[in-house]
């Protein structure tokens, strides 16, 4: 049998996932852990001849092939929720990821939950509310999953494990973010702010994506510096290859392009929504060029890209990406959306 945990990377989502194998195996008889985030790592993980009978599945970014295979089968799973900053922080302190990769990870870790937190056949479990009592989280775990142990059991595999401690944990992880300098901390936290509650501050509509979540189409590295454009016709960068969740989203993009850039065309592309997004238009001088696009992301989409491309062959110049904000739309916002300017408008 398969047993779902999705969980944020981090040691909340790490505690639980351990806790359910535990229940699972003390239930059932031998149980592996397949961490896997698409139907294929499933299959490719199932196969071999020392595979167990049972299996706990547990997935950080699970893709939306198997996002919707989960809400269709009902199939019941954990849904682990922690506090995006804290989650990564202890990523960063375990050495278990760069800043920027890091931070995309999570992103499309935090889209993902809480795309399925609201399925009927969830169980969630929060880390403030599930973290001091081991055997009160491990008594949910397996009536969720419906599981046959009685309370003694639950108590002794609870046992096995010491209570989550928010406090110490929250330390733990800021060590980590005083492990990377100014610039990824602030890229971290304005790519995650969308995801984090905090009591003193009210909800962000807003996220935004810095330009070293975007990539050189040249070398696939993240983007430091300026884009030397010189050269044949093509794709210069694309990014960030982040999930959001469904709904209808406020895109802006800034570009700086340099005076040799002017009068060249330039192509704009945003896939992961319905429909594609493509906007070609040319800067009429040296400097930024901005705009806004309203897209809609439906459930099942792929994660949000953003591609420029050089429309013919030039002698010089450059471009830089400024910055992407990306805004979540009320019914209101949509209809004031649809009367701004978007992006490339008057410039093609």
């Amino acid at each position: 049998m398969l047993f779902f945990v999705v969980a944020m990377p981090g040691r909340f989502g790490q505690w639980c996932q351990d806790l359910a194998l535990e229940l699972v195996q003390r239930a059932l008889g031998p149980t592996q852990l397949l961490r896997a985030d698409s139907l294929e790592e499933i299959s490719g993980g199932l196969m071999g001849a020392s595979v167990a009978p049972h299996t706990v599945i547990a997935s950080t970014q699970p893709s939306s092939a198997l996002r919707g295979a989960l809400v269709e089968a009902g199939r019941k799973f954990v849904v682990v929720v922690d506090d995006p900053w804290v989650a990564l922080g202890q990523v960063l302190a375990g050495g278990g990821a760069d800043p920027v990769g890091g931070t995309r990870a999570m992103a499309n870790s935090c889209a993902a939950n809480k795309i399925l937190r609201n399925a009927p056949a969830a169980r969630v479990l929060p880390a403030e509310d599930s973290s001091d009592d081991p055997e009160r989280t491990a008594l949910a775990i397996s009536n969720h999953f419906g599981l046959p142990l009685d309370g003694v059991t639950i108590a002794e595999a609870a046992g096995q494990f010491r209570p989550y401690d928010l406090v110490a944990e929250a330390q733990f992880a800021t060590d980590g973010w005083s492990r990377i300098d100014a610039d990824s901390a602030a890229l971290a936290t304005a790519a995650l702010v969308l995801y984090r509650v905090s009591p003193d501050e009210p909800p962000s509509a807003s996220l935004e994506w810095g330009p070293r979540l975007f990539s050189r189409a040249d070398n696939a590295s993240s983007i430091t510096h300026p884009i030397d454009i010189t050269g044949r016709p093509r794709r210069l960068l694309f990014g960030p290859q982040i999930m959001v969740e469904p709904g209808s989203w406020s895109l802006f993009l800034s570009l700086s392009f340099s005076p040799e850039t002017a009068d060249h065309h330039f192509l704009i592309e945003v896939s992961g929504c319905e429909p594609p997004v493509q906007r070609l238009f040319k800067p009429p001088r040296g400097g930024l060029v901005e705009g806004t696009v309203e897209i809609t992301v439906r459930e099942g989409a792929g994660p949000l890209d953003i591609q420029l491309t050089s429309q013919r062959a030039a002698f010089d110049g450059t471009v830089s990406l400024v910055g992407t904000r990306l805004t979540k739309l009320t019914t209101e916002a949509v209809e004031r959306e649809a009367e701004r300017t978007e992006f490339g408008n008057g410039l093609a």
